[in-house]
């Protein structure tokens, strides 16, 4: 995965699924309660209800990333690994 910052200040990360789609989990601006966005971010254009396709490795960084998300509210700052 690979971390970034988006332009309103909030962590993401970046990944390809097992079928080459461009994925990402972010923090979520939404100012009523603790929340994230998690799903494919460009490819398979035009099909609804896209959805990731994970392995077991791409399943594990992903639950790292949602426990610190339930522990803390958050996927971290910027320093953070």
């Amino acid at each position: 995965m690979k971390k970034y910052k988006h332009i309103n200040g909030w962590i993401g990360y970046t990944f390809t699924d097992t079928h080459k789609q461009i994925c990402s989990i972010q923090d979520s601006s939404v100012a009523t309660f603790e929340g994230l966005w998690l799903g494919i971010d460009s490819g398979l254009s035009g099909i609804e209800n896209a959805r990731m396709h994970l392995n077991i490795k791409l399943a594990k960084q992903l639950i790292k990333k949602l426990q610190q998300f339930v522990d803390d509210g958050h996927l971290g700052s910027w320093k953070s690994k």
